[in-house]
């Protein structure tokens, strides 16, 4: 079986979202949320709970390029 057949090759980048400024939000979007996303949709508008109006937010996260390590700078070879 390919690896695509099992879900392998597949990733989809997680988004962060939180209500926008001015507005207050339900339990869901007041805060922030994650939701998987492909690369190519829309951002999100509006909370899928409440409705209000969201705004996407920057995701801090770890990733290694060419052995720099964003969290501890370059790592040892």
């Amino acid at each position: 079986m390919p690896n695509n057949e099992r879900g392998f090759g597949k990733k989809m980048p997680i988004y962060e979202y939180k209500v926008k400024p001015k507005y207050q939000g339900c339990e869901y979007c007041k805060d922030s949320f994650e939701i998987k996303q492909k690369i190519t949709d829309s951002p999100l508008e509006e909370c899928p709970k409440c409705q209000s109006p969201l705004e996407k937010i920057v995701s801090l996260f770890s990733f290694k390029i060419n052995g720099y390590n964003a969290k501890n700078g370059y790592s040892r070879k």
